[in-house]
């Protein structure tokens, strides 16, 4: 099953996708012997994950292209997105640059980003939850790293702990805990998954605490996405144009938000540099800085684009169950979201576009990397850490 970005895809112009995607291949694990271009110094990746097991249909997409070929060992980087069909399955053993030591249990019909949020000794990784389940079990190897799962505004701080983490077609969300505790927080609001009592989010309510019965979490949880699944199907006929109308919706608003973006020359630069590979060297700190300050002056843009790009990734997996819910139902799709748009005229909207709104949602996804790979390297720089210049030499002795 090929995953589908086109919800994000209105971020960037059409020109954007042409030619920007870069080559699948893995990020080097060591630096180049020449010097290259200042913006792209000493920007080796460390892998967030490796492989440890995988089933069925599974597929990476890395920078827009699918990774071919692969297989358990394989090592999984920033912005990866990982996706498992209806008969896939995928374990990942998380790597020492998480400062984790555990497992990603990835189940069938799911799909999720890798991501670090700040490369470097803070150690700050996250799982971003787009669609399905992900049962983490994990414990911190040293120092404070920290590991969060995400889906929509709701946030979930692992603290050495087993769990599990279900996102329905609708958007309703369920925490159910083994071992430990799961601090799950959403605009202010705050609950604990613990064992016995897990947490459920539903779509325009409050997180809540339920109890369940010891030793019956698994059973619980089965039991409520089989539930959450069924009303779903129940109600796609009342609720497909609502869920239509939304969604063109954050279209819209995303489209309208990325205007000043899409001509941004820095970012079409740094995406240019990835794809030669540039990497290595030592950082030329005054002309990064002066591709930061331009990319100030989008701030704004960028981050309400980047906050709307999770609502409609999850938007889109949430048509594309509509879509199968509502597979020959021919009442239904003949009914107007809006004047000269049915239902029909919709899903084959979607589709016609998914191929080349999946580029541009990419290279949305590798442009934030990029920044955040660049304010990486350019705060250790100034301060003579790794990646940066040398520390002065010590004064002479007297």
């Amino acid at each position: 099953m090929k995953p589908s970005l086109l919800a994000a895809a209105l971020f960037c112009a059409a020109a954007w996708a042409a030619g920007a995607a870069p080559a699948a291949s893995k990020p080097a694990s060591s630096p180049a012997a020449s010097p290259q271009p200042a913006a792209s110094a000493s920007l080796e990746e460390s892998p967030l994950a490796t492989v440890e097991f995988l089933d069925g249909k599974v597929s990476v997409t890395r920078d827009g292209e699918p990774l071919k070929d692969f297989s358990i060992g394989d090592e999984l980087f920033d912005e990866d997105l990982l996706a498992t069909g209806a008969d896939g399955s995928l374990v990942l053993a998380l790597a020492p640059a998480t400062g984790m030591r555990g497992t990603i249990r990835v189940s069938p019909k799911s799909s999720f980003y890798l991501r670090s949020e700040s490369p470097g000794e803070e150690r700050k990784s996250q799982a971003e939850l787009i669609a399905g389940q992900l049962g983490l079990k994990m414990k911190k190897l040293a120092g404070e790293p920290s590991f969060e799962v995400t889906s929509g505004s709701t946030v979930m701080g692992v603290r050495g702990t087993e769990f599990t983490v279900t996102s329905s077609p609708s958007g309703a969300l369920l925490v159910a805990c083994v071992e430990g505790e799961v601090a799950c927080a959403e605009d202010g609001d705050a609950a604990s998954a613990v064992p016995g009592q897990v947490v459920e989010r539903r779509e325009g309510s409050r997180l809540r605490r339920l109890a369940v019965a010891a030793g019956e979490a698994e059973g619980f949880r089965q039991r409520w996405a089989e539930e959450e699944a069924a009303a779903f199907r129940r109600d796609a006929p009342r609720a497909a144009k609502a869920i239509a109308q939304r969604y063109l919706e954050l279209q819209a608003a995303f489209a309208e938000n990325q205007e000043k973006a899409a001509g941004s020359e820095v970012l079409r630069r740094w995406i240019a540099e990835r794809k030669a590979g540039a990497k290595g060297g030592r950082p030329d700190l005054a002309a990064l800085e002066r591709d930061l300050k331009e990319l100030r002056k989008l701030g704004p843009g960028l981050v309400e684009g980047r906050r709307l790009l999770g609502q409609l990734e999850r938007a889109n997996a949430e048509v594309a169950a509509l879509e199968e819910a509502l597979a020959g139902d021919e009442a239904v799709l003949r009914q107007e979201i809006r004047k000269g748009l049915t239902v029909g005229d919709f899903f084959g909207k979607f589709a016609a576009e998914r191929e080349r709104l999946d580029r541009q949602v990419a290279w949305f996804r590798q442009a934030g990397k990029l920044l955040k790979q660049r304010e990486g390297l350019f705060e250790r720089a100034r301060s003579g850490g790794p990646g940066g210049p040398p520390p002065p030499p010590p004064p002479p002795k007297p």
